[in-house]
């Protein structure tokens, strides 16, 4: 339902959880308390996605992402209107195809494209894939 709101709006869904923020007013809106984070879970495709960044923050969210065994993004290349995102894999493994290449990443590895670069990624292997990953709300040119 999520996902077809972000696509009826023209936003991406972490831009609709932005705003779904807990009542605790820590720091007035520089922290952001554990078990109080926005939550996106995929489940038919096998990702939860967790939106930890505190209200503050402007220009950028920082999310965790939980992709499960065989859990992927989808077959569809897909971009989004702006920024860029960064990541890096904190366990597990995966796939990631940028630019019609397709590399394997693992834990300690890190990655950044533009957010309007098609792309499409995987997670290959039999244990979970944890993902830390920060997306700017800057348009890029």
């Amino acid at each position: 339902s999520l996902q077809a709101l972000a696509n009826e709006l023209g936003v991406a869904p972490d831009f609709l959880l932005r705003n779904a923020r807990s009542d605790d007013q820590s720091a007035d809106g520089q922290i952001a308390r554990a078990g109080t984070h926005p939550k996106l879970d995929l489940e038919d495709k096998g990702i939860s996605k967790e939106i930890v960044t505190p209200a503050m923050a402007k220009d950028l969210d920082l999310c965790r992402a939980l992709i499960q065994p065989g859990g992927s993004s989808g077959e569809q290349w897909f971009s989004t209107d702006k920024g860029e995102q960064v990541g890096v894999i904190l366990q597990g493994t995966l796939e990631l195809w940028i630019d019609n290449k397709v590399v394997t990443l693992h834990p300690g590895d890190s990655f950044c494209y533009s957010s309007q670069t098609p792309r499409r990624w995987r997670n290959p292997g039999s244990t979970v894939t944890e993902v830390i990953w920060a997306i700017s709300n800057i348009h890029t040119n």
